[in-house]
């Protein structure tokens, strides 16, 4: 059987972007299978060949999620990016009660309370009291929690997944950037061929010495790429080396994208093409 696994429960930004892929992508036969965490998501895709999975890779106020691409760096069947999609994020603040001033404690995902903090700083002001926050694995899991918590608690999410799990809208548009949108990839082993509106992402390490990065970075320069993202993390092997998570415009099917990585591996410790896939053109970055 064919499934799509998505970050869930229902309801969350991910099933939107994943609703989006099937229409952009004409995907048919899948049966769709939310699941509660990211890396369980990409070790059942590299188990599974018929699967596909939709994840967030990167959001435009909080950055990547490193979860999603640490963890598909380590599969041993070589998953790829096939697709980009992006949603526009908009969140709302939602109880079981409808009465704001009970709030003491919101739940959410990290990211949504990151994006949010101006809007909890002055709802802490205006209640008068120290409202708490607590992390959830998702916003759609956060709204779905409120039934087994008390009325002190409060969840950000979306308003369509507020209203999907019956919570009380108390406020919407609460993030604080309202030019707000997430990255989702859809990844599994597809290799899609270029479209002429391409993307191709790569992980690597560099040796840890003066100007390891800046050699990778000038071939980049060299070949007319742009690189229109950029992410470091340390690579949890030998303490100082780092991953470099790298976008740049174009497909590897470009003979300068190709040209490129081909003279930029021989500089790495360790290399990892992520994939090179369409951009979601209904959109920018």
């Amino acid at each position: 059987m064919k499934k799509i696994l998505y970050f869930g429960p229902k309801g969350s930004y991910t099933q939107k972007a994943m609703n989006k892929a099937i229409n952009l992508l004409n995907l048919t036969g899948f049966e769709a299978e939310p699941r509660p965490y990211i890396s369980d998501i990409i070790y059942e895709l590299d188990k599974n060949s018929d699967y596909i999975g939709v994840l967030p890779i990167e959001n435009s106020i909080e950055g990547i999620v490193r979860e999603t691409v640490d963890t598909i760096i380590r599969t041993e069947n070589y998953l790829r990016i096939f697709q980009e999609i992006l949603i526009p994020i908009s969140h709302c603040l939602c109880n079981t009660t409808g009465d704001i001033a009970k709030v003491k404690t919101i739940i959410s995902h990290p990211q949504a309370l990151a994006q949010c903090n101006g809007y909890i700083r002055s709802l802490r002001e205006k209640l008068g009291c120290d409202i708490q926050t607590r992390s959830a694995n998702s916003t759609s899991q956060a709204v779905k929690s409120l039934s087994d918590l008390d009325e002190s608690f409060a969840a950000i999410t979306s308003p369509e997944t507020a209203e999907l799990y019956g919570a009380k809208i108390l406020a919407k548009a609460i993030n604080d950037e309202k030019d707000n949108k997430t990255r989702f990839i859809c990844v599994g082993r597809n290799y899609p061929h270029k479209t002429g509106s391409d993307m191709t992402s790569i992980a690597f390490t560099t040796l840890n010495k003066p100007g390891a990065l800046v050699d990778v970075l000038s071939i980049l320069k060299e070949y007319n790429l742009n690189m229109s993202h950029i992410d470091s993390r340390p690579s949890k092997k030998t303490f100082g080396e780092y991953m470099f998570y790298v976008d740049v415009d174009g497909h590897i099917e470009d003979e300068n994208v190709k040209a490129a990585l081909d003279k930029i591996k021989p500089l790495t410790t360790f290399y990892y093409m992520l994939g090179s896939y369409p951009k979601d053109n209904e959109d920018t970055k």
